[in-house]
């Protein structure tokens, strides 16, 4: 509720904003980009690819992960904020109720999949490497955090059904 406020409140920063000195269309866009990306969701999603970018770059060897763990944690890394921003994007120009907000909570949906499937790898990693414990846990605590505010962002994008999908 707290996150959808912000969103309300940012969204009515830029309107008024826009109403005092008119933007074109491309910089209302910037304006609204800049906001999503500065959403603290997507600061978090950031967060999290700097944490695994410090961990590969600290020099310390990374452990060889069970094959589908691996590929998962590589596969969705970078994939949050982008995903983020968008879903956060989409949800401050969108009216309650319009197809702009469902693609807002079809786009969250992903990346609470993408979270979900994240903390599974990790959970793995976790179990299977007890050496890597202490590194994995912020990891862990990281993206669990992540993926409750996400929820209260978009308290509707698990019930979203994505056609061909989740039928």
């Amino acid at each position: 509720m707290r996150m959808q406020r912000e969103i309300s409140a940012a969204v009515h920063r830029i309107r008024l904003q826009a109403e005092a000195q008119p933007f074109s269309e491309g910089e209302m866009h910037l304006s609204l980009h800049r906001s999503a990306r500065d959403h603290p969701c997507s600061r978090s999603a950031l967060e999290y690819a700097g944490l695994l970018d410090r961990w590969k770059s600290s020099g310390m060897t990374w452990p060889l992960f069970p094959e589908e763990a691996g590929e998962i944690i590589r596969q969705y890394h970078y994939f949050l904020y982008p995903k983020l921003v968008r879903a956060i994007e989409v949800g401050l120009t969108s009216d309650a109720g319009s197809p702009v907000e469902e693609a807002a909570e079809g786009t969250a949906k992903t990346v609470l999949i993408a979270i979900d499937r994240s903390l599974g790898a990790w959970g793995l990693v976790y179990r299977e490497y007890p050496r890597y414990e202490d590194d994995v846990l912020p990891l862990l605590l990281h993206l669990d955090r992540l993926r409750k505010s996400v929820e209260a962002l978009f308290p509707e994008a698990r019930a979203f059904r994505r056609p061909g999908l989740d039928d």
